[in-house]
């Protein structure tokens, strides 16, 4: 029973490696976009009220066949009104990430690839006047299937991260959080464009 199961993996293993067919995959000077866009809108049974939107386009280059840099853009709206009808909720923000990542089988057309990423965020609070601050440096694993010449599915899961977050309206507060392992509830699914 082991030998079969392990002709079927040899199988399957070497049929995903010979997958590099017309023009499919990654190679140096390729380029790729993807990003995330996002409204939520929600109502209670008291008439409190829930509305966030948020748009984060992404880029990036490829400098050899393995490696591609890029940076990451995004702005997010969040508002909050009680069952008066008044705002106790009224933030934007803003966010900047410059990532890197290695692909392991970069001209095929299914990839596993390594982000490290290291990004800066700015949220403004328009009830009370504050803002705060915050730096995140991320590591995460992925796969990569391109479903047509310039398509390409992704799915990557949040595996180390750390914040450091500090806030205007009280110099001493800073807050930090350092986080490791495996989280199911942080996998991210998306499409990219490639050219």
């Amino acid at each position: 029973m082991k030998g079969l199961l392990s002709l079927v993996l040899i199988f399957c293993f070497s049929t995903i490696i010979a997958q590099d067919e017309k023009n499919f995959g990654f190679a140096k000077g390729s380029q790729f976009i993807s990003g995330a866009v996002g409204y939520k809108s929600s109502s209670k049974p008291d008439n409190s009220t829930l509305k966030t939107f948020t748009f984060q386009p992404r880029y990036a280059y490829f400098v050899n066949d393995f490696i591609a840099i890029g940076l990451s853009a995004g702005i997010g709206t969040e508002t909050y009104k009680n069952t008066t009808g008044n705002k106790i909720t009224d933030n934007n923000s803003y966010t900047i990430d410059a990532f890197g990542r290695y692909y392991l089988l970069p001209g095929n057309k299914f990839s596993v690839f390594a982000e490290l990423g290291l990004g800066y965020g700015h949220l403004k609070n328009h009830i009370n006047n504050s803002s705060s601050n915050g730096i995140n440096a991320h590591f995460s694993p992925g796969l990569s299937y391109f479903i047509a010449r310039n398509f390409a599915l992704e799915a990557s899961i949040g595996l180390l991260s750390y914040d450091r977050i500090n806030a205007s309206y009280n110099e001493s507060t800073k807050e930090e959080d350092f986080q490791i392992g495996i989280d199911f509830g942080n996998i991210n699914l998306g499409l990219l464009f490639t050219f």
